[in-house]
């Protein structure tokens, strides 16, 4: 599968590549450790790394939903079951070392039905999605 993240620059605009990871070495704080996506790591210009905010990293899952649109960590999916419309976010569980779909800080369903569900949006940008 394509091993891809996507991530939220300072200024709000997503951008989308490699992940890199760094620490600032003279001063250990949260506000100084980040990360940087590599949007054209073949490039040699200044122009394909950006700085993103460590909090909005998220991870391709490999999938794509109904509408052939990539599905990635902190996303917001739409689906039905048992009649009901079900909103849930796309969450990382270490334990199971797959993607599921996070209800109420339970880990339900796996992505392998993932050509069922809708991205409606991502925990960033459409929190109030999820109520």
């Amino acid at each position: 599968r394509t091993i891809k993240f996507r991530a939220k620059t300072i200024k709000g605009r997503w951008v989308y590549g490699d992940l890199l990871h760094y620490t600032n070495p003279l001063v250990s704080t949260a506000e100084n450790d980040g990360a940087i996506i590599v949007i054209d790591y073949k490039s040699k210009s200044d122009n394909s790394f950006k700085i993103v905010c460590p909090d909005t990293v998220g991870q391709y899952t490999g999938l794509k939903d109904k509408n052939g649109k990539e599905i990635y960590e902190g996303d917001i999916i739409a689906f039905v079951f048992k009649g009901k419309v079900v909103k849930s976010e796309v969450a990382w569980n270490e334990d199971a070392a797959m993607f599921f779909f996070k209800q109420q800080n339970a880990h339900l369903f796996t992505l392998m039905f993932a050509p069922k569900f809708t991205v409606i949006g991502n925990i960033h940008d459409n929190k109030e999605l999820l109520k």
